[in-house]
């Protein structure tokens, strides 16, 4: 029996899914997952192809290849190391303190 099931994860509807997937996802320790771990969270995400989605919703916007492009390398420096980004705080102190 799948996890799913015995958790009763399956009866869901679609968006009470989703919801708890969002919760799931805000509760990992993503500093600590592991490469492979990481891998496999990748492999499941990119299920869902952003580019499937008509329109950006309000407040979105919609990047270029080259931007997407520019994103995706960004993201795999800070995977490959996590220690060179700096949290939302950090940045906020910098640009109060004026440095």
């Amino acid at each position: 029996m799948s996890l799913m099931t015995s958790l009763g994860v399956d009866r869901l509807p679609t968006d009470e899914q989703l919801r708890l997937i969002g919760e799931i996802l805000d509760e990992l320790p993503e500093h600590a997952l592991t490469e492979a771990q990481r891998r496999e969270l990748d492999r499941h995400m990119t299920r869902l192809d952003p580019e499937v989605s008509a329109q950006p919703a309000e407040g979105q916007v919609t990047l270029t290849e080259d931007q997407k492009q520019v994103f995706q390398r960004r993201i795999s420096e800070l995977r490959a190391n996590p220690g060179i980004g700096l949290t939302w705080e950090q940045i906020q102190e910098h640009v109060k303190g004026g440095r």
